[in-house]
């Protein structure tokens, strides 16, 4: 089963949104003036027509106020920002979400070995400049034929890549996955496998741009995990983060040659808990700057 809906591609520009209340100020206004004048100074005014008379005169001050009126909506027709008085309404820009999709499942499934219930969502989207977003949200259950064991799964992941939102190529992913595996083997003894992962990563990167006269490539990268398990009831945790980053230049002072530049780094930090003890788990390294220089037509790169 799928259900899809779409929006075209739809853009405005932010601008001034007038209301009609300047337009009855601007219209009132103009017709004290006018009304001011003599009937046929007004009605000169128009297209030259000869004064009506009789019965196809109208009452000065109604003409007055009907000219001024559809004066002053041809006006701010040409020109909303001409009434400068207008209370300033600003609207969002419409046309960010290009695409919405959504997929559900749901069934079951079987084999020689067990039974398995599941239901799965999937929804992905498509925004302005190349960007995208998709999310999966998992559930499964697993009965076993021939054994007195369950397992439930529960899964779910978000990632979005930004296109060309940012300078750099960039995305950001997030995953979770839950489980719980109850086994009782055939003496009676039960056991518990229980496990709560939670992931985060960045990565962003460009390669190959020009800047301050030198060809510059870069790649950062940025991970955090949140693990929590039990099995055998003994508890295996732990927290990290790891960071990193690599910068490389090149630079060619002559045709045929080349001299490249390199620097980076990383460096991770976090605690474990296994079996009750808790330790720090961290982690550092740099590479060194290094300077490599090449001639065209040469077989490899000679660094220092």
């Amino acid at each position: 089963m799928r259900a899809t809906r779409k929006s075209g591609f739809c853009q405005c520009t932010a601008r001034t949104v007038r209301g009609p209340l300047p337009v009855f100020l601007l219209a009132a206004l103009l017709a004290a003036v006018l009304t001011a004048l003599p009937a046929a100074s007004v009605r000169a005014q128009d297209d030259g027509e000869p004064e009506p008379t009789g019965e196809e005169a109208a009452p000065p001050a109604t003409n007055a106020i009907q000219e001024a009126r559809k004066k002053a909506l041809e006006k701010q027709a040409e020109d909303p920002d001409a009434v400068a008085e207008a209370p300033a309404l600003t609207t969002l820009p419409l046309g960010f979400l290009q695409s919405l999709t959504f997929e559900p499942k749901a069934g079951v499934r079987a084999n020689v070995s067990l039974f398995t219930y599941y239901a799965d969502w999937t929804t992905q989207a498509k925004f302005l400049q190349d960007a995208n977003a998709t999310q999966t949200l998992n559930w499964s259950w697993d009965e076993y034929r021939k054994q007195d064991k369950t397992v439930e799964n529960r899964k779910g992941a978000l990632t979005y890549g930004f296109g060309r939102q940012l300078p750099l190529t960039t995305s950001i992913d997030g995953n979770w996955n839950w489980s719980e595996d109850r086994t009782t083997n055939t003496a009676g003894y039960a056991n518990l496998y229980k496990v709560d992962n939670k992931l985060v990563n960045l990565n962003a990167s460009n390669h190959k741009f020009a800047g301050l006269g030198l060809l510059n490539s870069v790649k950062l990268t940025a991970n955090y995990t949140d693990q929590a398990s039990l099995n055998q009831n003994q508890r295996s945790d732990f927290r990290e983060g790891t960071a990193g980053g690599n910068y490389q230049s090149g630079w060619a002072p002559a045709p045929g040659v080349i001299v490249v530049g390199r620097v980076g780094g990383t460096a991770t930090g976090g605690t474990r808990l296994l079996a009750g003890f808790t330790s720090p788990s961290s982690a550092s390294s740099d590479s060194p700057v290094s300077a490599s220089t090449s001639t065209a037509g040469s077989a490899g790169d000679s660094s220092s």
